[in-house]
């Protein structure tokens, strides 16, 4: 559990740990600077025939890599005097970028053979100084400044998030102080009894994430195919990462697009704060008309988000330790067409936990809508704490929503999750059909064919054959899950002696029947989600 002082203090070590990927980026910046600044000086350079002496391409081998230096010594001539030189490009020192060090020590080689003059750039202030190829390599430029965009971009970014989490905790600790039994007032937000979508800052997160992902795939594929090319069919999977990058920058694009069509709602609330053993209301205000044909979908979250491991295998996880659901049919401001208002009613069950950053647990409501286009969707973190109108027998007021909330069908509007509920003899049969989760479905499949082709990829490769087998064991699992995504179906029919489940892979599965002397209990248990 973290104490105000140690998140301060954590905001402090956030920015120690910023400082060094600010340096990189400032170094590389310089790098870029230097390199533009020397081209342009060597541009006045005047130019005069020189005779290639010696031309070498130096290979340095390292267990991660293999770089490579073109060397070349040649003698030139100026106003009378002779010189002999080294520099041969603007760039010095070695790399594997391209095949820039390869194709001009094969050039070089081949006017030293035939003894034929090559030109040559000479400062003409100081004759001394001479190169052979004066332009800037695009592809080495392009390097720098990915490892500039990256580690600047991190580090200055890390560097004004801790500025601002020190301010904001600072004037936090002097909220609490003057409100030390009302939490909900700590936050300027919430005191306004407003609460903001997050779309602005997801958009910005995905843009960033996105844009990261493609400068350092697109680089290293362009700048390291012919070498990865090579390797046979293990380097050509080094396109796979460009093609995420595609996929991350699809998102990011939906993103914007959804800023740019719905800009940021605003959840005004009815009553501050929502009420453990009580209720959540108020309604979503929005700047552009929506008019979906099936309605708003909300759903409201209590969410535990907790860190397991630590270095490397550190990795954070959110678990949903309650969740309800409705559908608003209709919105509040329906005469009105420049905007519109949504109105949110849920009660919230006494023995749920409140909203407390203490021990990183809080509520999350999320509003939907299927509209041509961009769908509209927002979230809002919304405060919830147990208070003196707290009550284990509490009943929402469902009167307050009448005629703007959907009709159940029965099944907790479940029914856009692809369940159906049917009528059958004296009772009820619930339907769960194939490919009802078409979001899991696509995202399996397609992490399915990256993951096959890398086992294609190993089975024509060199690599030991361990890695192919092992690599196809869990391709064959994958499978698998790819078949029950798509094909499973099942049914619950319940009447008045007891259940029957059925189905399985393909509707094919034994069938289970159980009387109601023999079930206790029914409850859900949250295996793996995906999506809703």
């Amino acid at each position: 559990m973290a104490t105000k002082g140690s998140r301060i203090a954590g905001a402090g070590c956030l920015a120690l740990f910023a400082l060094p990927f600010a340096g990189v980026g400032v170094v590389m910046a310089g790098l870029i600077g230097w390199t533009m600044l020397e081209q342009a000086q060597m541009s006045r350079w005047d130019q005069v025939p020189a005779r290639i002496l010696e031309a070498e391409l130096e290979t340095n081998r390292s267990s991660d890599s293999t770089t490579y230096k073109a060397t070349a010594t040649y003698r030139y001539a100026f106003n009378g005097e002779a010189y002999t030189g080294s520099r041969v490009g603007l760039h010095t020192g070695s790399d594997n970028i391209g095949s820039y060090h390869q194709d001009i020590a094969t050039e070089l080689k081949a006017y030293r053979r035939s003894g034929k003059p090559f030109r040559c750039f000479v400062n003409p202030e100081a004759p001394s100084e001479a190169v052979l190829y004066r332009k800037a390599r695009f592809w080495m430029i392009l390097f720098y400044a990915v490892f500039c965009l990256v580690f600047g971009g991190v580090g200055f970014g890390l560097l004004i998030y801790a500025l601002r989490a020190g301010r904001r905790q600072k004037r936090t600790e002097t909220l609490a102080a003057e409100h030390p039994q009302e939490p909900w007032l700590t936050n300027p937000d919430w005191a306004a009894g407003q609460v903001r979508s997050s779309n602005r800052s997801t958009m910005l997160c995905v843009f960033f994430f996105a844009g990261i992902w493609n400068l350092i795939s697109w680089t290293a594929v362009i700048c390291g195919w012919e070498q990865a090319s090579r390797q046979g069919a293990v380097g050509l999977l080094l396109a796979l990462f460009p093609l995420i990058g595609l996929l991350l920058a699809v998102w990011a694009l939906r993103e914007f697009l959804r800023w740019l069509k719905f800009g940021e709602s605003v959840f005004e609330m009815a009553h501050l704060p929502g009420v453990i053993g009580g209720q959540l209301g108020g309604a979503i205000h929005t700047k552009v008309n929506i008019r979906p044909e099936d309605g708003f979908h909300l759903t409201l979250k209590n969410i535990h988000r907790y860190t397991t491991g630590s270095g490397k295998n550190r990795h954070t996880h959110e678990e949903v330790l309650y969740e309800d659901a409705s559908v608003m049919a209709r919105e509040l401001l329906e005469d009105d067409a420049t905007r519109s208002a949504i109105p949110v009613l849920f009660g919230i069950p006494y023995a749920c936990s409140p909203t407390d950053p203490e021990s990183d647990t809080f509520w999350r409501l999320e509003a939907k809508a299927s509209l041509p286009g961009v769908d509209y969707h927002a979230t809002f973190e919304v405060p919830v704490y147990r208070t003196a109108e707290s009550r284990e027998d509490f009943a929402v007021d469902t009167s307050l929503t009448e005629g703007y909330e959907a009709v159940s069908e029965g099944i907790g509007g479940y029914g856009a999750e692809g369940i159906r509920m049917e009528g059958w003899g004296q009772g009820v049969r619930f339907v769960f059909p194939m490919g009802r989760n078409i979001s899991a479905g696509l995202l399996i499949t397609v992490f399915f064919l990256i993951w096959t082709g890398i086992c294609v990829g190993l089975w024509f490769s060199s690599a030991p054959l361990l890695f192919p087998v092992v690599f196809s064991g869990f391709d064959l699992l994958i499978f698998v899950g790819l078949l029950y995504t798509w094909f499973d179906c099942r049914s619950i029919e319940a009447d008045g002696y007891g259940l029957t489940l059925a189905g399985g892979l393909f509707g094919i599965g034994r069938t289970h029947r159980l009387d109601w002397e023999e079930v206790d209990d029914i409850c859900i248990t949250r295996g793996m989600q995906a999506g809703n």
